[in-house]
């Protein structure tokens, strides 16, 4: 990194760690309001709170201390005694009506120097395994004079594709909208938030991924234990072309992804034709269908 990037990465690490700090008063005005009938948007950030919060005690700081504490370990749990609502409300913030849900998307990885295939390397449900994060990309916001400004959470919905730049501890992206609203340039850091809480180098250094506090959480019916993420993201596709199994792959690899728009969508096939796909191309994906040749 030059000289000239140094302050910008600690404007950057600064906005994010300022972020992912715990605020009771916060936490507390938006419970007042009713914890599952907040706007969206709030119910995430009430959602990072009360993760913020269940770290903060005796059981939750063992899993920043020790990096080989693990769920099934009895001794070792989040204590939910302070926000009993909280998994009522992530459950929420996964069900098929939240922003934050699962989406079927379009995964390209590697070098961006190469040229790609219109053609995917991977497609199918995807999401971020953190409960931190779901159907959604951590952002940093730009502000008129292109100045990093404020930290956001950017659901899959409103999302038409997400492209990157340079590997980094911050990333720069643009992301297009399916809306037509004008594209953005924002910084996207590599690491979880609440790494910076850990004392591990490996977790602040972006070497490893781990997830702690694991919830069990229903996802399109199905069952899934998603843990609190710490050290560089992970990101996950249920790949159809591999009978539906999970590949992982880290936020580091990630060139581009785009998502797939929803067959009633009544502008559904010009946006296919926009991500370079032809709309049979697309059903097919959505469908759960083999890869193109």
């Amino acid at each position: 990194m030059s000289v000239f990037a140094r302050p910008l990465a600690a404007r950057l690490k600064a906005i994010q760690k300022g972020y992912w700090k715990f605020d009771a008063k916060e936490k507390d005005g938006l419970i007042g309001r009713g914890p599952l009938s907040l706007p969206w948007p709030e119910m995430l950030r009430l959602n990072h709170l009360c993760c913020l919060e269940m770290l903060r005690t005796k059981a939750g700081k063992r899993y920043l201390r020790d990096p080989n504490a693990y769920p099934e370990d009895p001794s070792v749990g989040l204590d939910t005694r302070s926000c009993p609502f909280w998994p009522e409300l992530l459950q929420k913030l996964a069900s098929p009506e939240s922003p934050y849900k699962p989406r079927v998307c379009l995964v390209w990885k590697g070098d961006s120097a190469v040229p790609k295939p219109n053609e995917p390397e991977l497609s199918g449900p995807f999401l971020n395994p953190s409960i931190t994060h779901l159907g959604s990309f951590e952002v940093i916001r730009a502000d008129s004079a292109m100045n990093p400004d404020k930290a956001a959470f950017v659901p899959l919905s409103e999302m038409a594709r997400i492209v990157f730049g340079a590997p980094g501890m911050f990333r720069s992206a643009k992301l297009t909208y399916h809306d037509g609203r004008e594209a953005e340039n924002v910084w996207v850091p590599l690491l979880y938030g609440m790494s910076w809480m850990s004392s591990h180098a490996e977790d602040r250094n972006g070497s490893s991924t781990r997830f702690v506090g694991h919830q069990e959480i229903s996802i399109g019916g199905v069952s899934h234990s998603l843990g609190i993420g710490i050290g560089h993201q992970d990101l996950r596709i249920q790949d159809p072309a591999d009978e539906g199994r999970d590949r992982f792959f880290g936020l580091g690899s990630l060139e581009e992804l785009a998502v797939a728009p929803e067959l009633d969508d009544p502008k559904f096939e010009q946006k296919c034709l926009d991500l370079g796909l032809t709309p049979e191309d697309m059903r097919r994906i959505l469908k759960g269908g083999q890869k193109t040749s």
